[in-house]
């Protein structure tokens, strides 16, 4: 039986490729918002377990002499694991419980200041464990959130969405620390995602300015759009599928990932800030945290430091005898820069230095 000749067979070429190509985007937006993973595989992330990536870059030593990067440079993983802790919530805006541990790292002190620690996209508390020693070395009390969808905070199966709604999961638990500790100071840690939270968190930190004293974001991402763009370029993927993954991937969070980025958030930040990154670092590349930093006014107190060593997410990792100094350098000059906004020149420094 011959089929007569008609122009729809002629579309259907077109009609296999576009379909095609929808799911290519689908593929590539569940990979944006469950970070390379898929709704399905996403709850694994949630494991406390001595993964092979978490020995080496939450533990590792990463120094330039180190033999063996997944030896621990301090404790390990398992015995990190053991670190007395206790569990709290809090309650963010949509109605989602938000975990978070304290550590009883620092001296009994009423005043004792906190070290509040944000984790990255697809982590836990685990992430911040290796901040214990180095809390108590440094007299902070620990404390270690769990971002929305991540660990044993609720999870509404979203996935994750770079700090814009993570946004309002700090907020919530810096709430909740305003009304049990008042008096006591706190600096806000945050790393990758973290960082990205913490970054658009700005216009609401301003609330918390009496009590956050400064704030630390390692390797945080420009945007949504410019680390997308850092993958897709070395794919040899166009811009104009990236521009509609990152549309896309917003309309899917309800976010709008143009005008939610560190980059343009932290235009609001006027709370002193200590911006790093490593030159190791293979996510996040050095031009993109730069970017970050120069968009936070200059009558902000602000530091810039760029390490040699590390990697992403793990600066310490790579020198910890500098990185504990700088962070305890930072500390004592946020401390006195922050009743005078903008007047301290201990905490002025540019990417060019």
């Amino acid at each position: 039986m011959k089929f007569k000749r008609h122009p729809v067979w002629l579309l259907l070429p077109a009609f296999v490729l576009c379909l095609g190509y929808l799911y290519l985007l689908k593929v590539h937006v569940e990979a944006v918002t469950y970070f390379r993973e898929t709704p399905a595989s996403w709850n694994k992330l949630k494991s406390s377990q001595c993964l092979r990536w978490r020995k080496k870059f939450i533990f590792g030593d990463l120094r330039p002499h180190s033999k063996d990067p997944f030896q621990p440079l301090e404790d390990s993983c398992q015995a990190a694991l053991k670190y007395p802790a206790k569990s709290y919530f809090a309650s963010n805006q949509r109605g989602q419980k938000i975990h978070y541990l304290r550590f009883p790292t620092a001296p009994k002190q009423a005043k004792a200041p906190i070290l509040l620690f944000v984790h990255g996209i697809a982590a836990n508390a685990v992430t911040g464990l290796k901040f214990y020693p180095i809390a108590q070395r440094l007299g902070f009390e620990l404390i270690i959130m769990e971002l929305s969808n991540h660990g044993q905070s609720d999870d509404d199966g979203q996935g994750a969405s770079y700090g814009c709604r993570e946004a309002a999961d700090l907020v919530a638990v810096l709430t909740t620390l305003r009304q049990e500790d008042p008096s006591r100071p706190v600096l806000i840690y945050g790393t990758s995602m973290g960082a990205m939270t913490v970054a658009n968190a700005s216009p609401s930190l301003q609330a918390f300015q009496s009590q956050v004293r400064g704030v630390v974001l390692e390797n945080p991402q420009s945007s949504l759009r410019d680390i997308v763009g850092v993958y897709a370029h070395k794919m040899g993927i166009p811009d104009f599928h990236t521009d509609l993954v990152v549309h896309l991937t917003g309309l899917r969070a309800g976010v709008d990932y143009t005008s939610c980025s560190p980059a343009s958030r932290v235009q609001q930040l006027t709370i002193p800030a200590l911006v790093m990154v490593s030159e190791k670092d293979y996510m996040v590349p050095v031009w993109m945290v730069e970017k970050v930093f120069n968009q936070i006014p200059a009558k902000t107190p602000r530091l810039y430091k760029r390490y040699p060593y590390g990697e992403h997410s793990a600066i310490w990792n790579g020198q910890p005898e500098i990185f504990e100094n700088d962070l305890r350098q930072f500390w004592k000059a946020s401390l006195l820069a922050q009743p005078k906004l903008g007047k301290s020149s201990e905490l002025q420094s540019s990417p060019s230095q």
